[in-house]
């Protein structure tokens, strides 16, 4: 069962894939990042953290480790929206007053505002009717597949996981 704080953040999600008129169970997310401002840079050093960086122009950058499968990042950068909207207000007046910089949690810390931002990347890439009706279809009568779910969304297993036990489809 989506908790209430769940539901509004599956709202936003829906809301979001609706204003940038997506339909389609697989789609560019970094053409969805372009469409609201943004861009999508990959970086390859140690540090492992995705961040946002402001930009001087008001516009905003999602870095990404290049080294994650595509499916995890395509996941990390719906996270990175996640933490745009909702904990940085983009697009209204405390978007205009955050400096311009990088940020970025602390390493190995997981916050509610990480699952915060989990739960809207979830819920962006895999629709909750949707989600339900591929589970159902790619399930038999006694397990779910999340690899099988995962492909249909293009993303991966431990985010389908985390999102059939979000909608309280399994445990």
């Amino acid at each position: 069962m989506v908790s209430e704080k769940g539901a509004l953040i599956n709202d936003l999600a829906a809301s979001f894939r609706s204003a940038l008129n997506i339909d389609q169970d697989q789609f560019d997310i970094e053409k969805a990042v372009a469409d609201v401002g943004g861009s999508v840079a990959y970086f390859g050093d140690s540090s492992g953290e995705e961040e946002i960086v402001k930009t001087e122009s008001g516009g905003f950058v999602i870095r990404i480790d290049q080294n994650g499968t595509p499916a995890r990042r395509r996941f990390s950068i719906a996270r990175e929206l996640g933490h745009l909207f909702m904990h940085m207000q983009y697009g209204n007046d405390e978007w205009s007053r955050i400096e311009p910089g990088r940020y970025r949690r602390p390493p190995g810390m997981c916050t509610a505002l990480e699952e915060e931002a989990n739960e809207f990347s979830a819920a962006f890439l895999m629709p909750a009717g949707r989600f339900m009706d591929v589970a159902k279809e790619t399930s038999d009568e006694q397990f779910f597949y999340p690899e099988k779910i995962a492909g249909v969304f293009d993303t991966y297993e431990d985010a389908v996981v985390f999102r059939g036990k979000s909608l309280g489809l399994w445990e």
